[in-house]
């Protein structure tokens, strides 16, 4: 078998450079994870080490899967025994073996953002603090990045004490580590904190990781935070073979904790370190990437690397301006129709933009004109309230501590527990140093409860020790979410109520059972346990579409979803100084250049062409405010832009300095390479029957899917629909604009 094949030689080289310390400097579009995977099968088919003697983190579950699977191809064994997944699985795994040794069960529940912020509601409430003196997302941001750079409670509170919010921020991390400690619990970043406390404080669990993994990959380097930094550091120690394979210039996520540092570093902190750069863009074409190589050579925080390509030229990067805002979504969804009418599938193009705010004009245009999309990076399946809900009483059931969970499912459906008899129920479990499941079932002898709540609290924690007993007898695992479902009388709840959405509600918990069902079939972890942690774990982005019934739709996303995708067709909305790069941006170098990064990324996503486009004016915050060209518009030299001037007047709004519309400071031939957006025409009063579609008729949209009209009116010869859609909201629309279809 030859692993080799097909690799250029740079990429060879990464995969044959085994030993000692390796940074893969790994530019946009250069086959990165070809490279990856190729030299896991080699190191395995050179018998360098065993499967299990490997240890691979990636930052999605997604991309992991990926990994194995390809190895796999290779006809390599016992590739399930290898140790490769993202960092916080990876910590679980380590934690369920040595949680004792840092002071938990190994039963612990994994709390995610909506549980953390309802643990430090209830500190704040404890604390006799106003949600309005610090609100628990601000508390939650800070706590998140002390916990990132690993500062205990007791070493924040030394630091932070020389005003009443920070001493008052002090308390509330300190009760909020209590708390989870309390309820057995750890959030995503103690997942972090605690196996890097582990690994500093256990001679036994760092030996043992050492000695165990051979060779550690680390897949975006870039992204990592001082705690991954630390970890992987911690267990490649050992032998000494750590491989980071990552891109400088796509280090964007800085705000959520990622140290660039750590990779433009990786030489002095690993001596005798070797850096190979892949520059071969497989991916775009060379105008395009010509064009993303020139935006980023203005970062001076950087390594330095220049793609080069063996694709064709390609066309010039179409810049077009704009009068307004809502001209700009006009003009994208003119574009995309064209591309469309020409044979492109919609799968094929991105519309991206740096705000989630900018998303709501854009999605309008297409809607106009009849153009599927979705939206990337929305609510997730399992962050839906119902699916929570039921995964309350799961959670319950493995972790009868999980005060949290406890507090959520004894509330859906209401069973007449307030927050009186909660407090009596929490004072009693302490006293008897009971879980507040065992505490439940007990309630019969809590004084100052009425009979009924006693009734309902153990009946209740008699239906989750129901749940644990088929959880501990290997019951199937469609069988016990069943049962969380209906004997929980949420079912119920749902039909009875018969709300809007609670039609979708209850089609979600049969997908529920659907996606318990898949996971009981393919996955090797068939217990509860293991679906709890995989739904834990599991990344947002990541999502099953219904086979046969899917449409092509255009993805819409900002630009930091966008990282790892790529299209044929790409447009850059809302290129405009304030808005990307955003205006706290301006007057920080590093944050400047990040942005520029980020630009660097989009631009970078497109195989076939680039558009990007850009506002005279915008209403930000319901005031019209002059725009200009983002600086970096400018920074692309003019030999690859084609520029599209579509602005009338200079004077769009009064009393403000006039100024020659350039793209970036360079002034373009004003030609007009379309004429303005041409609008649906209405039909004739004679197509549109009076009331054709009813209150209460079922109808479908093209892109805001299925609604419930709620009045129809004729009006300048179209008719006015006002439709109720779950999820999206009340919206009027043009009966001759798009097609609904009765259900």
């Amino acid at each position: 078998m030859d692993i080799l094949k097909g690799l250029n030689n740079m990429q060879s080289l990464a995969v044959t450079t085994t030993e000692g310390p390796l940074l893969i400097l790994a530019g946009a579009g250069s086959g990165k994870t070809r490279t990856i995977i190729h030299r896991i099968a080699y190191i395995l088919d050179s018998g360098l080490a065993r499967p299990y003697e490997i240890l691979a983190l990636t930052f999605t579950n997604k991309a992991a899967q990926e990994m194995k699977n390809r190895i796999e191809s290779f006809g390599i064994d016992y590739i399930s025994d290898m140790w490769m997944g993202t960092f916080h699985s990876i910590c679980v795994r380590i934690l369920r073996r040595y949680a004792e040794y840092v002071g938990f069960d190994r039963s612990f529940t994994i709390y995610d953002d909506k549980d953390s912020e309802k643990v430090i509601k209830d500190c704040l409430a404890e604390m006799n603090i106003s949600d309005k003196v610090i609100s628990a997302k601000l508390a939650a941001s800070v706590i998140s990045k002390a916990k990132n750079s690993y500062i205990s409670p007791e070493e924040f509170a030394q630091e932070n004490n020389d005003t009443i919010t920070s001493r008052h921020l002090s308390g509330i991390y300190k009760l909020y580590s209590e708390k989870l400690r309390e309820s057995n619990a750890m959030d995503f970043d103690d997942l972090l904190f605690h196996t890097v406390t582990l690994l500093r404080t256990s001679d036994e669990a760092l030996l043992y990781y050492q000695r165990r993994f051979k060779y550690v990959l680390v897949d975006e380097y870039q992204d990592t935070n001082p705690l991954q930094y630390e970890m992987t550091a911690l267990i490649a120690s050992g032998w000494g073979n750590l491989c980071v394979c990552g891109d400088d210039d796509q280090s964007i996520y800085s705000w959520r904790g990622a140290d660039i540092q750590n990779i433009l570093n990786f030489e002095e902190d690993f001596p005798n370190a070797q850096v190979i750069r892949l520059e071969q863009n497989y991916r775009s074409t060379r105008t395009i990437l010509d064009a993303a190589n020139s935006v980023i050579a203005n970062n001076k925080g950087r390594k330095g690397k220049n793609l080069w390509t063996e694709n064709e030229r390609g066309e010039k990067i179409k810049i077009i301006a704009t009068n307004r805002d809502l001209e700009e979504a006009e003009v994208i969804a003119a574009e995309i129709l064209a591309l469309r009418n020409s044979g492109i599938s919609e799968d094929d193009i991105a519309v991206l933009y740096r705000m989630n705010s900018q998303s709501r004009n854009i999605e309008e245009g297409l809607s106009r004109k009849g153009i599927n999309y979705r939206l990337v990076g929305s609510m997730s399946f399992y962050s839906r309230a119902e699916i929570k809900d039921i995964m309350a009483y799961l959670r319950l059931s493995l972790n009868p501590k999980d005060t949290v969970a406890f507090a959520r499912a004894i509330t859906k459906p209401k069973r007449g527990v307030g927050n009186v008899a909660m407090e009596k129920l929490s004072e009693y479990a302490q006293f008897k140093g009971y879980s507040i499941v065992e505490a439940s079932l007990d309630a019969g002898n809590i004084p100052g409860i009425r009979s009924a709540v006693k009734e309902s609290l153990i009946e209740f924690g008699k239906l989750i020790s129901d749940i644990k007993i088929l959880s501990d007898g290997k019951a199937p695992l469609p069988e016990i979410i069943k049962k969380a479902i209906y004997e929980s009388g949420y079912m119920k709840m749902l039909k009875e109520e018969n709300k809007e959405d609670s039609e979708g509600r209850i089609d979600n918990l049969g997908e529920l059972l659907n996606a318990a069902e898949d996971f009981y079939k393919l996955s090797d972890d068939t217990t509860l346990e293991g679906y709890l942690e995989y739904v834990s774990l599991r990344d947002e982005l990541e999502s099953k579409e219904e086979e046969g019934t899917r449409t092509p739709q255009v993805s819409l996303m900002t630009l930091h979803h966008a990282k790892g995708l790529e299209y044929n067709y790409v447009f850059m909305a809302g290129m405009e100084n304030g808005i990307f790069p955003l205006t706290r941006a301006q007057s920080e170098q590093s944050e400047m250049e990040e942005e520029r990064r980020l630009c660097y990324v989009g631009m970078t996503r497109a195989r076939k062409r680039l558009f990007m486009t850009y506002a005279k004016t915008r209403r930000v915050y319901n005031e019209f405010r002059n725009q200009e060209p983002s600086v970096y518009i400018d920074e692309i030299p003019e030999e690859y832009v084609n520029f599209v001037n579509l602005v009338k007047d200079e004077r769009v709004i009064p009393n403000r300095p006039q100024r020659d519309y350039t793209a970036g400071g360079r002034l373009y031939a004003a030609k007009k390479e379309y004429t303005e957006p041409v609008r649906p025409a209405k039909p004739s009063s004679s197509k549109i029957k009076s009331g054709s579609f009813a209150p209460g008729d079922k109808v479908q949209h093209p892109a805001f899917g299925i609604g419930t009209v709620v009045s129809s009116v004729v009006q300048g010869g179209d008719s006015i629909i006002t439709i109720a859609f779950a999820g999206v909201g009340i919206k009027k629309i043009m009966q001759g604009s798009v097609e609904l279809k009765r259900m």
